[in-house]
């Protein structure tokens, strides 16, 4: 692909258009330019930009920053080391009383949290709008043969999951399409963005729901990942399309105004419905060389590392105390709120007693599938005692590439789970005054699947029904980053207000959203603001704005970033 060509598509470059045109800056290419053209004409070229949208939204989505920010700022994960700035945007009464705001500066590393997701979601945009120009705008499209309907459906699916990962992490962003006029590009409210998503994703869901086809072997991993049919992509979509308008919300006044009858249609046509083809989890593979890598994964299973939130641990074992209680800790885990959860068991786990020092018990027939403690509390106690935790998380333990059992890091990477759309199935109907017997149902796929929990019936009333929900919600999909953040923020009221449905607020001054980059914010002469401190947890707080005159288009910018995460040690500093 030409420079040029990169260059035109490229966000920080696209987004300077309107501004800087006139005053000679950057190096315009003409949309309709013959190169653009020649660029396109090369089949091969259409495939692997399509397919590399599908490695470029895992590696973002997962990526140890800033989802590992987010699960510890969701009091969901925990850990002090401050990898990733976890611990200046997880810690209270230390760097601010509370909260800290997103700290939106390119002069402060503190400020790389903003932007993976930004320049990863508009990379991945960049390759879906190359091939969907090229099969739709093209005046010489190239022959892609029987791949064709798999290409532009992939594609189309991809433009619509970049544009709804900026709705669900954003206050605004850009809508690009492959035939946007880039001149005539502005920042659109954060709605505009998530409607666009909506558009976009029908139209990817019309398109696999009516071709048959099924993905390249190496699409969704490489060498070899799972592949999709084109109607079990369909079912991806309605539970995306769920997920956005479901997560969305901000606080719980916007979780109020959700149309859950509409999150009730998608999700009932999602991965764990019946709806053209069998229920499936949906998911990638990641290989040991890193070509498709989750961070959050590696980090969040390696419990010597990273624990399970006391906040969280408290809801699974009642004799886990919230704060952490110092002493001698919180003691191996007995039954939670909802009796013995076979997730968690007698929190034994590996083959010996001391398993990689960790002070614990060595795994009996009694043991948890998904969580592990340990007597050790690993954290520094000068930053801040609330970090420690006895429990740790180790159900994808195989993607850590730390464990004796499986070394490599290979494994499946859990993207959307049966449990994770039976879930907003559940919610949907509980908000809308639907069948609580169904609802229950659906709970208790996890509930009593993995968790051996007694099960509901439905007549326990809706917010005992709701409670139950988000206990699984915080257990059941304790891998599914970063909807832990997404969910704790529509929980809480943006007064802080503690609702009879949540386990417990989001913590005052939590920053709910995410500015636009500094980075971009200063190349488009735009006024730099942030979110969340204790000036401002909810809304903007403009501050002055330096200029700058070196511009990167947006797939340099995040190629550093992916270069810098994979040099990150998976250690603690």
């Amino acid at each position: 692909m030409t420079r040029k060509t990169n260059r035109w598509f490229a966000l920080a470059a696209v987004a300077l258009l309107g501004p800087l045109a006139a005053c000679g800056e950057l190096d315009v290419t003409n949309p309709n330019a013959p190169e653009r053209e020649r660029a396109f004409s090369d089949p091969a070229t259409i495939v692997a930009s399509a397919a590399g949208t599908m490695k470029t939204w895992m590696n973002t989505k997962y990526a140890y920053s800033p989802s590992l920010t987010l699960a510890a700022m969701a009091d969901h994960t925990s850990f002090s080391w401050n990898n990733f700035n976890s611990r200046y945007y997880s810690s209270y009464g230390v760097d601010c009383a509370n909260r800290c705001a997103w700290v939106n500066s390119t002069s402060t590393q503190l400020g790389q949290q903003v932007e993976p997701y930004w320049y990863g979601m508009y990379s991945l945009l960049s390759s879906a709008n190359d091939a969907l120009f090229a099969i739709r705008k093209s005046s010489s499209p190239p022959d892609l043969g029987a791949q064709k309907d798999a290409v532009e459906t992939i594609s189309q699916m991809a433009q619509g999951i970049a544009h709804a990962f900026i709705a669900l992490n954003y206050d605004q962003g850009f809508v690009v399409k492959e035939d946007t006029d880039v001149l005539a590009l502005q920042l659109q409210p954060r709605g505009a963005i998530r409607d666009a998503a909506m558009t976009m994703l029908e139209a990817a869901y019309t398109l696999a729901n009516t071709k048959t086809f099924s993905t390249g072997a190496t699409w969704f991993g490489v060498p070899t990942g799972p592949v999709y049919t084109s109607k079990q992509l369909a079912k991806a979509i309605r539970t995306m399309q769920a997920e956005l308008l479901a997560h969305y919300p901000r606080n719980s006044e916007e979780n109020a105004q959700v149309n859950w009858g509409q999150v009730l249609t998608y999700a009932s046509q999602g991965v764990s419905s019946a709806v053209n083809a069998p229920a499936f989890n949906f998911e990638a593979y990641q290989d040991q060389n890193g070509d498709f890598f989750t961070g959050y994964h590696r980090w969040a299973n390696d419990y010597t590392t990273v624990r399970v939130d006391t906040r969280v641990a408290r809801l699974f074992a009642t004799n886990q105390i919230d704060p952490w209680p110092g002493g001698n800790g919180n003691p191996q885990p007995n039954a939670g709120i909802y009796g013995l959860d076979r997730r968690v068991g007698d929190g034994c786990f590996g083959p010996e007693d001391d398993y990689l020092g960790n002070g614990g018990c060595k795994a009996t027939p009694n043991s948890g599938t998904d969580f592990a403690w340990s007597p050790l509390a690993i954290f520094i106690p000068g930053r801040g005692s609330f970090h420690q935790s006895n429990m740790g998380y180790v159900r994808e333990h195989c993607l850590s590439a730390y464990y004796d059992d499986c070394p490599t890091g290979e494994g499946p990477i859990p993207v959307y789970s049966k449990v994770f759309n039976d879930l907003l199935w559940a919610e949907a109907l509980l908000r809308t005054n639907g069948s609580a017997t169904l609802a229950a149902e659906k709970i208790n796929n996890s509930r009593v699947g993995k968790g051996g929990l007694p099960a509901l019936t439905g007549g326990e009333g809706t917010q005992a029904l709701l409670r139950a929900l988000i206990y699984e919600q915080e257990v059941g999909l304790y891998e599914t980053a970063p909807a832990p953040y997404f969910n704790r923020r529509r929980y809480t009221s943006s007064a802080q207000v503690v609702l009879p449905e949540a386990y417990n607020r989001m913590w005052p001054d939590t920053p709910r959203q995410m500015p636009v980059p500094a980075k971009d914010l200063q190349l488009l002469r735009a006024e730099i603001y942030s979110f969340g401190g204790p000036t401002n947890p909810g809304g903007a707080a403009p501050s002055v704005n330096p200029l700058v005159g070196n511009v990167k288009n947006v797939r340099e910018i995040w190629a550093e970033i992916e270069k810098q995460q994979k040099q990150t040690s998976r250690r603690r500093r």
